[in-house]
């Protein structure tokens, strides 16, 4: 019995044409998968934007639902969401179906209060959702329902200063998300939680 190999001869089988194939789809695979996970984290990353009303705000992805009361967007189930949140107020605009290019009409929730108590890391359940480094910020409407954002670590403090009617920290200055704050108006509270 004779087994021949198709291609091992050096004769331009298939197995040549494959390899080259190969040599011009695996560059071309590489470059796509590196735009897309450039624009991937440009949709996902926090930064200084603009609100609807013209004020300094801070933009970024976070998660959203009812704890109390209810709400005509939202449900006691987790939605995610882009946030942009200006002095006492979040316009959220949330994915649908948890896609980042399928986009809700945004709506804008004005805040009553702030829960400092409440605020925490959130737990090894909530990690299937979003990260578990997130704090889990309690917040009172002015409608009086309590929602609960998960804001990711790194913008927790610009974000509470936010919705206690704080303006943002101007840019390169101290507080910025990453740097150390200091303790402001008289109360410190800032550092405490950071320290959670």
């Amino acid at each position: 019995m004779i087994v021949r190999l198709v291609g091992s001869t050096g004769g331009g089988g298939p197995v040549d044409g494959f390899g080259h194939d190969l040599l011009w789809r695996l560059p071309l695979t590489l470059v796509g998968g590196c735009v897309t996970a450039l624009v991937v984290l440009h949709l996902v990353r926090s930064r200084e934007t603009t609100a609807v009303d013209g004020a300094r705000a801070w933009s970024f992805e976070c998660w959203a639902r009812v704890e109390e009361g209810e709400h005509p967007q939202l449900s006691r189930r987790w939605r995610v969401g882009r946030a942009v949140v200006s002095p006492r107020s979040i316009q959220l605009t949330l994915y649908r179906w948890g896609l980042r290019f399928r986009r809700l009409t945004p709506f804008v929730v004005d805040v009553g209060a702030v829960d400092h108590g409440g605020v925490r890391r959130a737990g090894w359940r909530d990690s299937l959702r979003f990260e578990s480094s997130c704090r889990l910020v309690p917040v009172s409407t002015t409608g009086g329902v309590r929602l609960v954002l998960a804001v990711p670590a790194r913008d927790a403090s610009v974000v509470l200063d936010l919705l206690e009617g704080h303006p943002p920290p101007a840019p390169g200055a101290p507080g910025q998300p990453g740097e150390p704050c200091p303790p402001h108006h008289g109360g410190g509270h800032r550092q405490a939680r950071d320290a959670r």
